[in-house]
């Protein structure tokens, strides 16, 4: 199944990364991009992987995730695709999700 960044979650992707390889190391940036696109890989390949997200119940939307590092990756199935909406830094206040995906 083809997999889809959002526009907003290709810029969350975008920070992450940013922020790992300006305050951290390169390498530490480049191990979560990687880790992040393994995942997603592993998404496309396999569907029906991820919990439901329950932050984001009540959009009725059907979002799930998965996790990879420390950041949860948001998504749908849309038709015959996954549009992910959102990767979420996982240690962050749970409550933070929904304002993020309203």
């Amino acid at each position: 199944m083809k997999v889809i960044l959002s526009p907003f979650a290709e810029s969350e992707l975008e920070k992450i990364v940013k922020y790992y390889a300006e305050n951290v190391s390169p390498q530490m940036a480049k191990n979560i991009f990687n880790g992040i696109s393994d995942s997603l890989v592993k998404l496309s390949k396999y569907s029906n992987i991820g919990a439901i997200e329950k932050n984001l119940s009540s959009f009725n939307k059907n979002h799930h995730y998965i996790v990879s590092v420390n950041y949860k990756i948001i998504f749908r199935k849309i038709e015959n695709e996954i549009l992910v909406t959102d990767i979420f830094d996982a240690r962050q206040d749970p409550d933070k999700l929904a304002e993020r995906n309203k």
